[in-house]
C-alpha cells in the first residue's frame, strides 16, 4: 500500500498521534504537566463513575419491591448454617 496510511483501531477512536509533541525545558515542568493531566483524567473518571452509579441505582430501584410488615406478623428468617474452621466469606 503505497501512499496510504494504516491506522490501528485505537487511532480510529482517539485519532492519529499528534504531530506537535510537547517539549519541556526541565524535569519539573514535565512533572507539573503530568500532574495536571492526571488531575483532569481523575476528575473525568469520577464524573463518569458517578453517572454510572446513579444509572445502576435507578435500574436497581425499579426492580426492588418494598415490603411492609405489621408488628407481630410471622415472617421467615434465614439463619445460614455456620461451618467450623471455614471462613464465612
Amino acid at each position: 500500500m503505497v501512499g496510504h496510511e494504516v491506522y490501528a483501531p485505537l487511532d480510529i477512536v482517539v485519532g492519529p498521534p499528534r504531530e506537535d509533541v510537547e517539549h519541556f525545558q526541565s524535569v519539573d515542568e514535565f512533572v507539573v504537566r503530568q500532574q495536571q493531566v492526571m488531575r483532569e483524567v481523575y476528575t473525568s473518571v469520577r464524573e463518569h463513575l458517578q453517572v454510572s452509579a446513579s444509572r445502576r441505582k435507578k435500574y436497581y430501584d425499579i426492580r426492588v419491591k418494598r415490603r411492609q410488615f405489621e408488628a407481630g406478623a410471622w415472617v421467615w428468617y434465614h439463619y445460614s448454617r455456620r461451618y467450623l474452621r471455614k471462613s464465612p466469606k
